[in-house]
């Protein structure tokens, strides 16, 4: 899958194929938008939010051999684990994007993945 890196100030995403919100700083996630596929967010990038059934086998196998692979696996870099899953997967017009939130206060920045269905519609 391709990953498009982004680095903004806020949480306002809206899909580029149908004009639907997808997050929104007021409105959280938007699971009901038609090209929303599930999202994973840092500090539970280990239970993700995923409607579509291919998309959420693959993940429950690269996740349970990650497990049995690597037991130290929640302290390693989460952003190399999620990078790597979403390069093994295929799966024809999904596009993952990466939002690094970039804060300007003692709060870690955040990192949320979205995948989209750039076809849906």
């Amino acid at each position: 899958m391709q990953i498009i890196n982004l680095d903004l100030d806020h949480y306002n995403f809206y899909c580029p194929v149908s004009g639907e919100y997808i997050t929104t700083e007021e409105d959280g996630v938007n699971e009901d938008a038609q090209s929303f596929r599930g999202y994973w967010f840092d500090e539970f990038w280990d239970e993700p939010t995923i409607k579509d059934e291919k998309l959420n086998q693959l993940w429950t196998e690269y996740f349970h051999n990650l497990k049995e692979s690597d037991p130290d696996y929640k302290y390693s870099d989460f952003t190399d684990k999620l990078d790597e899953f979403f390069q093994s997967v295929e799966i024809q017009n999904y596009v993952v994007f990466k939002i690094h939130k970039i804060e300007f206060s003692i709060i870690p920045d955040k990192f949320i993945y979205f995948v989209i269905d750039m076809n849906a519609g």
